[in-house]
């Protein structure tokens, strides 16, 4: 068993599985380099996941001779009723920074957004700071045209919270 990160290692012990295999750096390509060194071919991979994951990790695995199943086990979605507020929030300055955990978490909130243009979504977005999970969120937010501010140096949750006070700690100074 593998996970990509402390925290659903953590999770799968909670329900008496450990985890054999937890990457240096907490990303797909982290676990794919991770299993790749353990060696796969001729392996079954199961990866349970979001409907919508990236491909990076069954493409590696299958190109390195395992054979993967993807296991689409959730879906994400945006909330839904809170576009209006949302945007009411964004423009009064009431929203000083969003976080992002995850590539769908930036495109379901551009997708809440609605921001008929780029131009648009920057005057929303005026004066808000961004703060991401690590670097593939990190890419799918610059590649919409925004800045990141906050990025922690592990990739989890925890680190994120410690990375954003710190952030707004330096800023006080």
């Amino acid at each position: 068993v593998a996970a990509v990160g402390r925290s659903t290692a953590e999770l799968l012990l909670k329900f008496g599985v450990k985890a054999d295999l937890i990457p240096a750096t907490f990303t797909a390509e982290g676990l794919a380099e991770s299993l790749l060194d353990q060696g796969v071919e001729g392996r079954n991979i199961l990866i349970p996941r979001a409907e919508q994951g990236r491909e990076i990790l069954p493409e590696t695995l299958r190109g390195a001779g395992a054979r993967v199943t993807v296991a689409p086990v959730y879906k994400n979605v945006p909330p839904q009723g809170r576009k209006d507020a949302l945007r009411a929030e964004l423009e009064t300055g009431k929203i000083n920074m969003v976080t992002f955990t995850s590539s769908s978490t930036v495109t379901n909130f551009l997708t809440m957004v609605d921001a008929a243009d780029q131009e648009e979504l920057e005057r929303l977005l005026t004066g808000v700071k961004i703060a991401v999970i690590g670097p593939i969120t990190a890419k799918t937010v610059t590649d919409n045209g925004l800045k990141v501010d906050v990025q922690p140096d592990t990739f989890t949750i925890p680190a994120m919270i410690q990375a954003i006070l710190d952030f707004y700690a330096e800023e006080k100074k």
